[in-house]
């Protein structure tokens, strides 16, 4: 691939003039496929300042950051965290991205110096948003660890439900973890995401939950989290 051969001879600029300028749009399919097993091979061997500098190009040239993750994608892959990193911390249109290159950060230099990082690009306020991410990305402890209890936005009975969501997932479990939900729990009674959180910590019945379901929204979230809790309950009965 021509771009793989400028990225080598140092002429990132040429690379991305040759990307930019292609007769068809390139997908996100084969910035992924296709151009991140090239982009991985070129810098592998590289200061990590040169995939910086050529992400820059390719920004400069008008490359949105939905491609430009895509390049991260097969060094992921293959545990090249760093430069994995490398792509994501350049992102910056999306919220998203401070949080997947904080996964890569945390298996490169560690958990301490990854969160102090985040901290500087997701700002308390987005934490409610966030935290959709954060889940479903599996980052649970990033729902403990980003955020003190006090700094919670108006979001934050979300965030509680999504922290009781994932108590009995593999590694999150602590006894203080439950102290802190139920704590939580016995202060804030109202409202549907506490009274998920209330049934899924044992703190009121199947029966209490239903009486909350006033809206196709609400039903639709109870029928989640009823099958959730059915699902946790019978994991815990055979010991997996």
């Amino acid at each position: 691939m021509v771009a793989s051969l400028y990225w080598k001879h140092g002429k990132p600029d040429k690379a991305a003039e040759v990307l930019t300028k292609s007769p068809s749009a390139i997908t996100l399919y084969e910035w992924e496929h296709e151009i991140s097993p090239f982009f991985e091979e070129a810098f592998e061997e590289q200061p990590i300042e040169s995939a910086k500098q050529a992400l820059v190009f390719l920004q400069q040239a008008g490359t949105n950051e939905f491609s430009l993750s895509r390049l991260s994608f097969i060094p992921a892959r293959h545990g090249k965290h760093e430069l994995a990193y490398a792509v994501l911390s350049q992102l910056r249109s999306n919220p998203s991205f401070s949080l997947y290159a904080y996964s890569h950060h945390k298996a490169w230099e560690g958990k301490e110096k990854a969160l102090k990082t985040l901290h500087q690009y997701i700002q308390i306020g987005q934490f409610g948003p966030a935290s959709n991410v954060m889940y479903d990305d599996g980052q649970y402890d990033l729902l403990w660890d980003f955020s003190d209890p006090v700094d919670l936005n108006v979001l934050g009975d979300y965030v509680w439900l999504l922290r009781a969501t994932t108590l009995n997932e593999a590694t999150m479990y602590s006894e203080d973890r439950r102290h802190s939900l139920m704590n939580y729990y016995s202060q804030h009674r109202s409202g549907h995401y506490n009274i998920l959180g209330q049934f899924l910590m044992g703190l009121v019945s199947e029966a209490d939950l239903l009486k909350d379901t006033d809206s196709a929204a609400a039903i639709a979230s109870t029928a989640y989290y009823l099958g959730l809790k059915a699902k946790n309950e019978e994991i815990l009965s055979i010991g997996v």
